[in-house]
């Protein structure tokens, strides 16, 4: 399976792509958050369980792509950025067989995504 990178805005129901800075992360401020479905606080840093990606994102991507979007279903991630939507992203690496890591960013919304305690 190849997977390509793809990135959701969960608020503007389209695919966007974004350009990641020298060190690879884009970090959100202190102060942003984004909440759960059970209205629990996400910040940077927060371990959350994708709980579903909308059948119409998934519409939007070429098969593969879709693929790789499923696989992240139930998957517990640390989130990583807080966008200026409140939308909450998340990341997962795949090894291609040639040994290439292909990273796929998602951007979660509340009813999307559940806090996960540690």
């Amino acid at each position: 399976m190849q997977c390509y990178h793809f990135l959701f805005d969960a608020f503007a129901s389209k695919i966007i792509r974004k350009r990641r800075g020298s060190a690879g992360l884009i970090m959100a401020s202190d102060s942003e958050e984004a909440h759960d479905i059970n209205g629990n606080a996400v910040r940077v840093g927060t371990r959350v369980r994708v709980l579903r990606i909308s059948a119409s994102v998934l519409s939007q991507l070429p098969e593969s792509e879709a693929e790789c979007a499923r696989s992240m279903e139930g998957e517990v991630f640390e989130v990583y950025e807080i966008d200026e939507w409140g939308g909450a992203w998340v990341e997962k690496m795949w090894q291609s067989d040639d040994g290439v890591a292909s990273p796929h960013s998602l951007g979660l919304g509340p009813g999307q995504m559940e806090v996960v305690s540690d």
